[in-house]
């Protein structure tokens, strides 16, 4: 099984207080910060990403290398509520989108993008959910 790249923009990220956080670190090993080309929308208390035609929108986060992704996976999809066996509504699709590392590195890594409207959601305007406020 080969190494397969994360990318976490929010509760997942160190510093978030999130227990799964956990998991990744444990399974995974920090490759760096990166960006990807997306807006940032505050639901409740945990954000939602979404990708961007304009590439002046950029997320914040950290990419992981994961030793066991099967396993991983397995658990961040029951904890963001998607893939088979979550109903027919989740919030959240994991795909492998193009990102950029700190360096300027271009990657491929999987995210977890939000997947509903996001009309009346309140924006993250930094793009970085640990320094956040929204409008």
């Amino acid at each position: 099984m080969r190494p397969e790249l994360l990318f976490v923009y929010g509760t997942l990220r160190r510093g978030a207080g999130s227990r799964m956080h956990g998991l990744i670190a444990r399974s995974g090993t920090f490759v760096g910060m990166a960006t990807f080309q997306g807006l940032l929308y505050r639901i409740g208390t945990y954000p939602g990403a979404v990708a961007s035609a304009n590439p002046r929108h950029t997320v914040l986060g950290e990419i992981y290398r994961l030793r066991a992704p099967d396993f991983v996976f397995r658990r961040l999809d029951r904890y963001e509520g998607c893939g088979p066996g979550f109903g027919q509504d989740p919030e959240y699709a994991r795909k492998r989108c193009p990102l950029t590392l700190a360096s300027g590195e271009a990657v491929q890594a999987w995210i977890y993008l939000y997947i509903h409207h996001t009309e009346d959601l309140p924006l993250i305007p930094s793009g970085d959910f640990l320094h956040r406020s929204a409008r």
